[in-house]
């Protein structure tokens, strides 16, 4: 896989793992990624998705987007997960 963005990871202001756009995407990376906690990236495709499998990474990201914003969000909160989900994922 190739980075299609640059990905800065690193707690608070400070970067601790910065990968360029174009960089190729190991099993190293990854790992160094997840220690990171980033959870997504975004990679080049070669072709297009089939609507099966946008469909299940649209519906993987809402899970996650309602995970994370929890059950009940506050108002200004509702605002922001209701202008992601309607965004959707990044598919590129």
């Amino acid at each position: 896989m190739v980075l299609a963005r640059p990905v800065f990871a690193g707690p608070g202001k400070r970067i601790i793992l910065h990968l360029a756009e174009g960089s190729t995407v190991t099993a190293d990376t990854i790992v160094q990624l997840m220690s990171q906690s980033v959870e997504c990236v975004a990679v080049l495709r070669n072709s297009p998705l089939d609507e099966p499998v946008c469909a299940e990474i649209t519906r993987q990201y809402e899970a996650r987007l309602r995970e994370i914003f929890g059950p009940a969000p506050n108002e200004s909160c509702q605002v922001l997960l209701d202008a992601l989900i309607a965004d959707g994922p990044s598919l590129c």
